[in-house]
């Protein structure tokens, strides 16, 4: 039985009374994966199941194969991503994906609506130790947003100069998670964590 066939009668179960819709949910957040190709399975139902798409590791990919899984994602969702792209490999997918985006800095491709809606609650701050950490907060700053979150920036304030860090302490308050880039020393998501209220995630 393939895919569009089973759910629908998953849902005709549930017109009838013979499944309620809890159960239907549950069904749904397990249904099977789509091949593509010999190489890669999209799980489509990544979104229903925990509130996130599912993303493609570009590295170790050849741009036929990410252009292959980003084809088979658009058909279902709003924004497909693809992390890890460096600037040759996003050169070629332009070719057979025009309508592809990238952020450079993040090292992401993306096919998304020219505005995301801001459809999740709260703000995600992300803090970067120094210049040569940008690309990982860049990466994590673009994924947000790209999901639907509000996203502030602030860079280059490592411990090393801590009075840069406290002079923006507004964005550390107004945060709802924090996601901090540790630098060199590694100590900056300590530093941020003694002076805020919400959950801090250092990336060492």
């Amino acid at each position: 039985m393939n895919q569009p066939q089973a759910i629908k009668n998953l849902l005709e179960s549930v017109a009838a009374g013979e499944t309620s819709p809890a159960v239907a949910l549950d069904k749904l957040k397990h249904f099977p994966f789509e091949s593509v190709s010999n190489f890669a399975k999209v799980d489509h139902h990544r979104t229903l199941r925990t509130g996130f798409p599912e993303v493609i590791w570009g590295l170790g990919k050849t741009p036929d194969q990410i252009a292959q899984i980003m084809a088979a994602m658009r058909q279902r969702g709003s924004v497909v991503m693809a992390t890890r792209i460096l600037p040759d490999v996003f050169a070629q997918l332009q070719v057979t994906v025009p309508d592809i985006h990238y952020y450079p800095t993040a090292r992401i491709c993306a096919i998304a609506p020219e505005t995301i809606p801001s459809n999740s609650p709260g703000t995600i701050s992300i803090i970067c130790a120094g210049t040569s950490d940008l690309w990982v907060a860049e990466e994590a700053a673009v994924t947000a947003q790209l999901c639907g979150f509000q996203v502030q920036r602030l860079w280059d304030v490592g411990v090393a100069g801590l009075h840069r860090l406290l002079s923006h302490q507004q964005v550390i308050t107004e945060a709802n998670v924090l996601i901090v880039v540790a630098g060199m020393e590694g100590a900056l998501p300590s530093v941020v964590a003694g002076l805020a209220d919400s959950p801090v995630i250092a990336v060492p």
